[in-house]
């Protein structure tokens, strides 16, 4: 049986048992009571076949392996697909904007993730595994899929493909919306960032790295080996101190415990001690008052013995008692200060680990300027020189999938957005793949100052993009608390235009109004936004 047939979606599964039941204990029935086998598997058959779970919508939910890194959604075919460091991963129908209320072609990046979302557009509809794309409401999101655009904008997956995919994806995940399906391909070019050397502050990294080395009277940087290592051997260092301050704070918390446990014991033994020489020195009043007898002096004698041992008990308890309470003390102080380190070694190993988010350049053909985003934060913003500046270059999207030789370099993809009535290179398959040629013609076209090509390699790593186009940055959906937004200017953006971009105050609301009203989105399985 194909995989398409494999499995029936909650509603398939419901219509199934009530159409089963009608036909064994309803309506008119056979002699037996009990309808022929061929028709119950007539009617399974012709429910598999049916609605969302034709042969040709149906995902692909093999186990996906990696982190994806893509997703390539296509306008014309109706289709998703996500690719990871090694290719494709995963792939689906989807439906994107029906007319009027188009979903934009251009690239976008995962900027938020809610497992259950309801929108504040539609009727408060549910859109299950939302992954925003922007803040004015175009998201990925499971929802019904009927082969054809649909939806008021936004991009419906199946259900089951929705949730796997929200479970593997990570914010700031590339997302391509093109006009036609095109894959991408691997490509090498001398202008692609690699992992660079720390040239844009020094001393931050000679201080992270715990060399202890610190600026001059003049002001100048410290210039020892350490000032020109990367951020990913700094940031590897970090992790390792870090992981070692917290093993080193546990165990200076559990040995402050037990000092401070024994000084207790200690305070124990020193109030036993004194209530052990009160004792004592009672039962000496008492032999003293008693009539000179042979007993009563023998009574005494043992009083005295009592009191004298019960003394020396006594100070020995409080020497004890002051070395515990000086051990717990210094106990304590250690447990501090490891702690104090443990917070530190954190607080650099985060520092150094921001450092090697993924970063984002975008190279405007019509501002001429070369932009730099990490973790959704403007970094750098520079003029860049386009040969040939009237002439077009297109849009094409550089992905750094991971590192290679021995991490002093990173392999790259480049997709190519094609334009309606484009022509992009085919396989033996017929599947559009990006021309390798054409990527790096457009490569050739752009020329970086050899300084900030520097300052960009020294944050580059896996995930990193380069974005290359004839369009500007969108200027209402490009801000903070997001990546570059690039919409291509000449194909329909309906379901962009007609939504206002959302006030910081008019998301918190949203927010409040999804804690009140929580539900459960797979309560029911048709999604219609």
């Amino acid at each position: 049986m194909p995989p398409e047939l494999s499995v029936l979606n909650e509603a398939q599964l419901v219509i199934t048992f009530f159409i089963v039941l009608w036909f064994m204990f309803g309506g008119r029935r056979r002699r037996s009571g009990v309808p022929p086998p061929a028709t119950v598997a007539a009617i399974l058959v012709g429910l598999c076949l049916c609605g969302d779970a034709s042969a040709a919508s149906k995902p692909k939910l093999s186990a996906p392996s990696g982190a994806p890194v893509l997703a390539v959604v296509a306008l014309k075919q109706q289709r998703i697909t996500i690719y990871g460091a090694d290719g494709e991963m995963m792939q689906a129908r989807v439906s994107t904007g029906q007319r009027g209320y188009e979903t934009p072609a251009g690239v976008f990046s995962i900027i938020e993730k809610q497992r259950e979302h309801y929108s504040n557009l539609y009727d408060d509809a549910s859109m299950p595994f939302m992954q925003r794309l922007t803040w004015s409401g175009i998201a990925l999101h499971a929802g019904a899929v009927p082969g054809r655009p649909a939806s008021h904008g936004c991009i419906r997956m199946p259900h089951g493909f929705a949730g796997q995919l929200f479970d593997v994806t990570r914010v700031g995940m590339r997302v391509v919306v093109a006009p036609a399906d095109i894959s991408p391909i691997e490509i090498s070019h001398p202008l692609l960032f690699r992992p660079g050397l720390i040239v844009s502050d020094p001393g931050l990294a000679s201080i992270m790295a715990g060399s202890g080395a610190v600026h001059d009277a003049m002001g100048a940087a410290p210039t020892d080996a350490v000032s020109v290592r990367t951020w990913r051997v700094i940031a590897t260092e970090n992790a390792a101190k870090a992981e070692a301050a917290v093993k080193a704070a546990t165990e200076a918390k559990m040995n402050a415990a037990k000092l401070s446990s024994e000084r207790r014991m200690a305070e124990k033994a020193l109030r036993s001690a004194e209530m052990r020489l009160k004792t004592a020195e009672r039962s000496l009043e008492w032999a003293r008052f008693e009539r000179p007898t042979e007993r009563a002096e023998k009574d005494n004698a043992k009083a005295l013995e009592l009191l004298t041992e019960s003394q020396r008990r006594l100070e020995a308890a409080k020497a004890e008692a002051q070395l515990k309470v000086d051990a717990d003390e210094a106990g304590r102080a250690a447990a501090d200060t490891a702690n104090a380190a443990m917070v530190t070694a954190q607080e650099a190993a985060k520092l150094a680990e921001k450092k090697l988010a993924p970063v984002t350049v975008f190279i405007s053909r019509k501002t001429q300027r070369l932009y730099v985003r990490q973790a959704f934060q403007p970094i750098l913003d520079a003029p860049v020189t386009i040969r040939d500046p009237d002439k077009s270059i297109g849009t094409t999207i550089f992905i750094a999938a991971h590192y290679v030789n021995d991490s002093a370099d990173l392999r790259w993809t480049a997709l190519s957005m094609s334009k309606p009535g484009s022509a992009p290179s085919r396989t033996k398959h017929a599947e559009a793949v990006t021309d390798a040629q054409a990527a790096k013609v457009v490569l050739e076209r752009i020329s970086i100052p050899v300084d900030l090509v520097e300052q960009i390699n020294e944050v580059a790593s896996p995930g990193a993009s380069l974005i290359i186009s004839d369009e500007a940055m969108h200027p209402r959906e490009t801000g903070n608390a997001t990546d570059f937004i690039v919409v291509m200017s000449e194909l329909p953006q309906g379901g962009l235009t007609i939504r206002p971009r959302a006030s910081n105050r008019d998301r918190a609301s949203h927010r409040d109004h999804e804690r009140r009203h929580r539900r459960t989105p797979s309560a029911n399985p048709f999604f219609w936004w």
